[in-house]
C-alpha cells in the first residue's frame, strides 16, 4: 500500500500566481514607477511567479509513504539534494500541526526515536539549541525534534484519512497525531 502527493496547483499556489502576475503587470504599466522600482517589483514577483508555477507543473513527490519508509520531496531548485527518506525503524510518530500565524500554514513531521542515528547537518551545540528553540516558536512545532524532519504542506495538498490508512497498514508501531 503507498500514499503518494504530488507538488501541483493548488488554490494557495493559483492565489499566489495571480497576484504576483497582477504585480508584474502593475510594474509594467504604471507609469510612475522609477526603473528601479520597476526592476525589482518584476524580478522579485515574476522569480516567485514563476517559481511556484514549474514546481506546480513539475509535479514531482511531495510527499510519500510506503512499506520501505516516509519520504518529504525536495525544493524545486535542489530537489535531489533536498529530499529525505526515513525509514520506519527511526520513526517514532508523523505528526500535523499548524503554524499559528495568520497564514496558518499546515505542517507534517516525523518525530524520530531518540536512539535514531542524528541526520547529516543537524543543527548541534549551543548555537544550534539556539537556532531550534527559535525555530519552534516560529512554526508552532509540538515538539522541537519534529525540526530536523518537516515540511509545509505547501504547493500539495494531504489527504489525512488515507494517510492515517497507509500508516496503519505500512508501520501499525508509528503514532499518527493530528494537533491542528
Amino acid at each position: 500500500m503507498v500514499y503518494e502527493q504530488r507538488y501541483r496547483f493548488d488554490p494557495k499556489t493559483v492565489l499566489l500566481l495571480v497576484f504576483a502576475g497582477a504585480i508584474v503587470a502593475g510594474a509594467l504599466l504604471a507609469p510612475h514607477l522609477s526603473i528601479s522600482a520597476r526592476t525589482g517589483l518584476v524580478l522579485f514577483f515574476g522569480a516567485g511567479g514563476l517559481l511556484g508555477l514549474v514546481t506546480s507543473l513539475s509535479r514531482r513527490v511531495a510527499l510519500r509513504v510506503d512499506a520501505d519508509g516516509i519520504t518529504f520531496g525536495g525544493t524545486l531548485l535542489r530537489y535531489r539534494a533536498s529530499t529525505r527518506r526515513f525509514p520506519w525503524a527511526d520513526v517514532e510518530a508523523v505528526v500535523l500541526w499548524r503554524q499559528q500565524t495568520a497564514a496558518g500554514v499546515p505542517w507534517i513531521g516525523i518525530l524520530r526515536h531518540r536512539y535514531a542515528p542524528p541526520l547529516p547537518g543537524a543543527l548541534t551545540g549551543a548555537g544550534g539549541r539556539g537556532l531550534t528553540t527559535a525555530f519552534t516558536a516560529l512554526i508552532g512545532a509540538p515538539d522541537e525534534r519534529l525540526l530536523e524532519c518537516a515540511k509545509g504542506i505547501d504547493g500539495w495538498s494531504l489527504d489525512t484519512a488515507r494517510l492515517a490508512t497507509v500508516l496503519g497498514s505500512v508501520a501499525p508501531g508509528v503514532r499518527f497525531v493530528d494537533h491542528r
